[in-house]
């Protein structure tokens, strides 16, 4: 069936749209015309915001799922059981289906509010989110609570910023670009596991301390893209946009 398709489907011509298609009027979605390749893209400010909050939003995610054990234990819930079964099992399943929701409801929300007006909300709940999780020592009801609500903020991370990725540089190279963006991601492993670890070692096994800095990451993140990124991308589409209107190459 792969094999058939393949032998039909092409990639469309530039600019092509689906007949009788028309972006919302009312959309808060700006996009490029241009199509960056990643060399272009990694000259760009917009690049390196949008990688830094990528590392700093995946900070506080990664060290929950690399330390889920560890956390449950440092808030004296590992024994607790639900229906037979394990509360770290139950809540790394909850998680997952937060997480998988997420990525929908963030998505449908950026579309009709714009990228970064999604990010400020969603970012800033997050950090709420982690904080509370220092606040729930020996309580497995909020623990199995919490924590999904901890990824329903983390899980985005792959729809909004693969999104704003393609909005800023183009589609044409979308893929190579957020390829870029996710190394973040990468980045932000190399702390987030051990180093959360060691620091929460520093503390007597207790967590509170990392998730204090990740939710402080939440919140700077936050900040960056509605009050960096977005003015930032919102001069450089008018640059180019004026270029094209004066006829010069963007």
């Amino acid at each position: 069936m792969i094999f058939l398709l393949a032998l039909y489907l092409h990639a469309p011509e530039p600019g092509w749209r689906p007949a009788g298609w028309k972006p919302a009027p009312d959309s808060h979605v700006v996009q490029t015309s241009v199509d960056y390749t990643w060399s272009q893209t990694l000259r760009m400010p917009e690049f390196w915001l949008l990688y830094f909050i990528h590392f700093l939003i995946s900070f506080g995610g990664l060290m929950t799922l690399g330390n889920l054990s560890e956390i449950a234990r440092s808030l004296h819930v590992e024994s607790t059981t639900i229906q037979g079964v394990s509360i770290v099992a139950f809540a790394a399943t909850a998680n997952g289906i937060s997480s998988t929701a997420s990525r929908i409801i963030w998505g449908l929300a950026s579309d009709r509010i714009g990228r970064e007006n999604t990010m400020l909300i969603v970012f800033i709940l997050e950090a709420g989110s982690i904080f509370a999780v220092t606040q729930i020592a020996g309580d497995p009801i909020l623990f199995v609570i919490v924590f999904p609500l901890v990824f329903l903020g983390y899980g985005q991370l792959n729809t909004l910023l693969s999104a704003t990725t393609g909005d800023l540089f183009g589609s044409s190279h979308a893929s190579a670009n957020f390829g870029l963006v996710y190394t973040g991601k990468g980045a932000a492993a190399m702390f987030s596991g051990w180093g959360a670890a060691a620091i929460a070692a520093a503390f007597a096994g207790s967590f509170a301390a990392p998730f204090y800095i990740a939710a402080g990451c939440d919140v700077l993140a936050a900040l960056l893209a509605f009050f960096a990124l977005k003015p930032i991308a919102r001069a450089t589409l008018a640059r180019v946009r004026a270029r094209q209107a004066s006829g010069v190459n963007a």
